[in-house]
């Protein structure tokens, strides 16, 4: 029995451990030839985007792909 309860307990921490480093690894995608307009330091990816006002927006990772979406007007004033 307690073989299986440190089995289990090393599992929950490997999955614990893979969960946090996937969702918060940024984007390895092939990027564009454009700034990410949250983050203009970094480049945007194509699978990343949002729509706006008939535009498509191009970004970097999701977490800025959610403040664009929480405020669009500030950072699309950056990108023009």
């Amino acid at each position: 029995m307690k073989k299986v309860l440190i089995i289990l307990f090393a599992i929950g921490c490997v999955g614990a451990l893979a969960l946090f480093v996937f969702a918060y690894t940024p984007s390895v995608e092939t990027p564009l030839n454009a700034p990410c307009p949250v983050m203009p330091e970094r480049r945007a990816v194509r699978t990343i985007h949002v729509e706006y006002e008939g535009k498509t927006y191009y970004l970097c990772c999701t977490t800025c792909r959610r403040k664009f979406s929480e405020n669009p007007r500030k950072y699309v004033a950056v990108s023009e």
